[in-house]
């Protein structure tokens, strides 16, 4: 049996055993407090580096792009430096034809063509930049004509803008619906190739071709490659064919 004493000694022990038991949790607790700190730190981490990540990737994508950007200028500068003499003849030629036509034609058309050019000339300093041009061709609809290669074609070397004549070739394009390639897109100025049959029918979907994009035969057509001839042929066909008409007609009254 325990004396007074031994009791209230294991009282005491007791009692500081709970003291210790109280401080280790609170160590524990203050540990695992410390771990969650140290867990969101090391995610906070985490998600800085992959924050970081995406920036490097981000910035290797731009670096991609630019590159690519560059590569695409590079293609597009050399693509203007080494258009063929015959584009650029052709052209000149267009540009000449626009001229002749625009002194021989009426008040009026003289007025649309003027409308035209101001209508352009955005800034009116009196020439169209690039930036006026491609603007207005987009507005206007005309998508085929707005790019910068085919504003480098009318322009004259070295002077970065059109003038009056220049504009004026625009305006003869639009208004005489001079054609454009149907498998490249590309302006044909001078030759081009079309189905005489579609010439014959009254559809509207008459195919032009440049003369590159036909001799490499990557387009078919429903009337067949055969019926297909340059606009230089189709004009001394079509004369053919109405000189054929009037002298059967002729012989029919004759007859009668």
């Amino acid at each position: 049996m325990m004396t007074g004493q031994q009791i209230k000694d294991e009282k005491h022990r007791i009692e500081e055993e709970k003291r210790r038991i109280e401080v280790e949790k609170r160590r524990i607790e203050e540990e695992k407090h410390r771990i969650e700190v140290e867990k969101l730190k090391i995610e906070h981490k985490k998600c800085s580096i992959e924050r970081e990540k995406r920036k490097i990737e981000d910035e290797k994508r731009r670096i991609e792009d630019e590159k690519c950007r560059i590569e695409d200028e590079k293609r597009r500068l050399a693509s203007v430096e080494t258009l063929d003499d015959g584009m650029r003849a052709a052209m000149k030629e267009l540009i000449k034809t626009a001229k002749i036509y625009y002194n021989s034609c009426s008040s009026a058309v003289k007025d649309a063509a003027k409308k035209f050019f101001e209508d352009i000339d955005h800034d009116k300093d009196g020439k169209v930049s690039l930036h006026e041009f491609l603007e207005f061709m987009e507005q206007e609809g005309h998508k085929k004509m707005s790019s910068r290669n085919f504003f480098e074609t009318l322009v004259r070397k070295g002077s970065g803008t059109l003038n009056f004549t220049e504009v004026l070739a625009i305006f003869y394009i639009i208004q005489s619906g001079r054609p454009f390639c149907r498998r490249c897109n590309v302006f044909i100025a001078g030759m081009y190739f079309t189905c005489s049959e579609c010439h014959e029918s009254d559809s509207y979907d008459v195919i032009f071709l440049c003369p590159d994009c036909f001799e490499n035969g990557s387009h078919t057509h429903r009337h067949g490659r055969r019926q297909f001839l340059d606009n230089y042929a189709l004009l001394a066909l079509k004369r053919k064919q109405r000189i054929d008409r009037a002298a059967r007609h002729s012989k029919q009254v004759i007859e009668q």
